[in-house]
């Protein structure tokens, strides 16, 4: 049987681990003779290390966000300091699971792993085909390898970034992959809400951040606790991973009309068909199944680096809006229902962003690189 093993992490967001499973979905739906494997490297090499960088990413982002987004913008620093010795000590493990798989075929979904796998071929330890998907709406230079066979982006201009800087992949702008369920299970407003036993009629709004469950959560629930007696919202919020977040918010608003608390759900796109817009902070994941759905986005105190370039994205596209004051956002959707048709313009504008189909496609992708 023919092997592909899927590279991920788990340690920055959910996300890259999203899309590659929603790979290995997509895969075994068009192509069940394929045997797809997903490894995520770091808790192999060091369980405490793996541990260590997420406290040491999500502190940063909580209490020194500039600080992250000034270390992401020095290109030349990370690929000095981190790319190739990253590549050492991650070669070693990752020769150790090729050797036991025999994969043909190898993907990432995570640039930690990118720089072992160019090792390895480099020194021609596997013959193995090199594929990346680049989760964001950017391309950090972390991403960027002369030995990479092919890239999944979310665009084309995230091509033209590649090809400034190594001329020999094919680039594929098929979408980050998304679960398959955005292309097969989408249904319209009315009945996705019926199915979730929230109003049918209320304008609904989606409060979330990321898997994680990041981001001014709790103060834009406060806002909208406030403006609730004047203005027919009904909120869905999304807590995530963040359990703590889950209850405190669950018990906080649990005899409250038209307020509804859900933790990590594993149906997002009855929720995404359920809303009118979202409320969340721009990861690559978020915006590619909100694009999909054609549903606009509010963007809320993004992630400086990867999160500001998804925000410039989306908003120079005319599918998203951005209030960094939770307290504003009652007042900015208040005002958006008063104008029908900048709402509808900013729906048109995602779903011309969105690609519902992209897991597949990346299957087909995929695919056609084992000939």
């Amino acid at each position: 049987m023919v092997k592909i093993l899927i590279l991920t992490e788990t340690v920055a967001g959910y996300g890259h681990y999203s899309a590659a499973n929603s790979l290995k979905k997509a895969i075994r739906m068009r192509y069940p003779s394929l045997e797809v494997h997903i490894v995520c490297m770091l808790p192999l090499i060091s369980k405490p290390l793996e541990t260590l960088i997420g406290k040491f990413y999500t502190q940063t982002l909580r209490f020194a966000p500039s600080l992250w987004g000034a270390a992401y913008s020095q290109d030349r620093e990370w690929d000095r300091f981190f790319r190739e010795p990253l590549g050492k000590l991650v070669s070693g493990k990752l020769k150790e699971i090729i050797d036991s798989l025999s994969p043909k075929l190898i993907v990432c979904t995570h640039a930690f792993c990118l720089s072992a796998c160019t090792h390895l071929k480099q020194k021609k330890a596997g013959s193995f085909r090199l594929g990346a998907v680049v989760t964001d709406f950017d391309a950090h230079s972390f991403w960027i390898h002369p030995d990479v066979d092919f890239y999944i982006i979310a665009h084309e201009e995230i091509g033209n970034k590649i090809r400034m800087k190594t001329p020999l992949p094919r680039l594929y702008p098929t979408g980050i992959p998304i679960d398959p369920s955005f292309s097969l299970n989408q249904k319209d407003a009315r009945r996705a809400r019926q199915q979730l036993g929230i109003d049918l009629d209320r304008f609904t709004i989606l409060l979330m951040g990321g898997g994680g469950g990041m981001g001014p959560i709790k103060k834009s629930l406060d806002s909208f606790r406030k403006s609730f007696c004047h203005q027919p919202f009904q909120l869905l919020i999304i807590t995530g991973n963040n359990q703590a977040l889950y209850e405190s918010l669950h018990m906080e608003t649990r005899t409250d009309p038209h307020i509804y608390t859900f933790p990590f759900v594993h149906n997002m796109v009855d929720f995404m068909c359920a809303s009118d817009f979202i409320i969340t902070k721009p990861g690559g994941m978020t915006c590619s199944e909100a694009m999909a759905t054609g549903l606009p986005m509010v963007i809320c105190k993004p992630i400086p680096g990867q999160e500001e370039n998804n925000s410039d994205f989306l908003l120079n596209r005319g599918a998203a809006i951005r209030q960094d004051k939770p307290k504003r956002l009652p007042e900015d959707l208040s005002g958006l229902l008063q104008q029908p048709q900048q709402l509808a313009l900013m729906r048109k504008q995602a779903s011309s962003i969105g690609k519902p189909y992209s897991s597949f496609h990346g299957a087909e992708i995929i695919a056609d690189h084992l000939h």
